[in-house]
């Protein structure tokens, strides 16, 4: 068999979606030691691919300059920071936390050549569509048993599909409506999951009013979406005002099933605050750079965790994405995504032919927000659509179809 682009994006894929699923559940019920090599393998292979997509295609020609450029410019540091880390782990969990998850994260943005030259997507979109949204269901006993979010981040692609439904035939727009609130429902408690959803639901109303000037009011909402997460986050440092902690409660409630043990978690429940006070206070106390990040490979003080420390250096990572990477590669490393993130958000807004692109930027501009509540840079299907969506706002082509020409572009799925 000859692995055209196209067969190995979807082997990418498929290797991703089996590696979360097992990780998922070797978390909750704990399997055998091959299933750990397993996970390596299938993520070796993810990681080929994506390297393999990125070498066979010219970006020059198919994204913007200032954003190749600045995507360049956060692979390079991205680079720099692997390297540090290298030169300061060690002891076999330093150097597998370094090898297998930091390197293999680092990676995950070369999916962008993928959304650059989207005609080669259909095998995987359609794959998507027609296989996981249809036999996720499967998973759904062994969800409420073991793991509520486990079918929730199986269908996590759902989120980003509900966009798709204005060009999709009727049958296609009921299935991914009916996984995307199944998704929801399932846990509750997943409020990341729960604002995805409500946010790609919610830009739907945006192709009804498609032929008003949506311009302004989409770059307004896109400004504050920026803005917002730094100003709380100043306000959290300063101890003015924590929104985590400082909001309206809600007294609510739901049961979550974890490892067959029914619990419950409630739905305001402040588990971030203490994850920032840990991080910050860790690199403080070790005299790191906020600037540059202690490399790849690094970890924090934990108390919270004290249990799942592994090595002097602390706890490998948090549950949220902006302190990860502060962690790893500093404001810098923060500065370089944000960059990347923001221009390919740009020309979605200004520089398109077509509604989906607008609301594909907002949806970009929402993820920027939950980098700083979750939102984990690592190897998984959440993070791989993430960069699939920059690429589709970042290509030339994709930006000048029109909604006509998307329409019969969406057939082939």
């Amino acid at each position: 068999m000859i692995l055209t682009p196209a067969r190995v994006a979807l082997l990418s894929f498929i290797a991703v979606l089996i590696s979360d699923i097992l990780i998922r559940i070797n978390s909750f019920i704990g399997l055998s030691n091959g299933s750990t090599l397993l996970t390596i393998a299938l993520q070796l292979v993810s990681v080929l691919g994506f390297v393999f997509l990125a070498s066979r295609f010219s970006w020059r020609e198919q994204m913007p300059s200032g954003l190749l450029l600045f995507f360049k410019l956060m692979m390079l540091w991205s680079l720099v920071s692997f390297m540090r880390g290298a030169f300061n782990v060690s002891g076999y969990w330093e150097w597998k936390v370094l090898m297998l998850n930091y390197l293999p994260t680092i990676l995950v943005p070369l999916v962008l050549s993928l959304g650059l030259n989207f005609p080669i997507s259909v095998k995987t979109l359609s794959f998507i569509s027609r296989k996981v949204f249809i036999f996720g269901v499967f998973f759904i006993p062994f969800a409420l048993t073991f793991d509520h979010e486990l079918y929730s981040r199986i269908v996590v692609a759902s989120c980003l599909f509900v966009l798709f439904t204005p060009y999709l035939k009727w049958r296609w727009r009921m299935l991914i409506v009916v996984v995307a609130f199944t998704s929801v429902l399932m846990d509750l408690s997943y409020r990341v999951n729960l604002i995805r959803n409500a946010v790609a639901f919610s830009l739907l109303g945006v192709f009804l009013f498609r032929d008003l000037r949506l311009r302004p009011a989409f770059n307004l909402a896109v400004a504050f979406a920026f803005i917002t997460p730094l100003v709380f986050l100043h306000l959290g440092v300063s101890d003015s005002f924590n929104i985590f902690r400082d909001t309206l409660k809600l007294d609510y409630s739901v049961s979550v099933s974890d490892g067959g043990q029914i619990g419950e978690s409630s739905l305001d429940a402040d588990t971030r605050t203490f994850l920032y006070q840990e991080v910050f206070y860790s690199m403080r106390k070790r005299g790191s750079s906020f600037l540059t990040g202690e490399g790849g490979g690094s970890g924090y003080e934990s108390d919270a965790f004290q249990s799942t420390v592994l090595t002097a250096k602390g706890r490998f990572s948090s549950e949220v994405g902006f302190l990860n990477t502060v962690l790893y590669s500093g404001a810098i490393g923060v500065l370089l995504y944000a960059a990347v993130l923001f221009i390919a958000i740009f020309y979605a807004v200004n520089r398109s032919n077509n509604t989906l692109c607008k609301m594909l930027g907002f949806f970009l501009a929402v993820h920027w927000v939950l980098f700083f509540i979750e939102d984990i840079p690592k190897l998984d299907m959440n993070y791989f659509f993430l960069w699939f969506a920059i690429g589709l706002c970042s290509s030339h082509r994709f930006r000048a179809l029109s909604d006509v020409e998307l329409r019969e572009f969406f057939k082939r799925l």
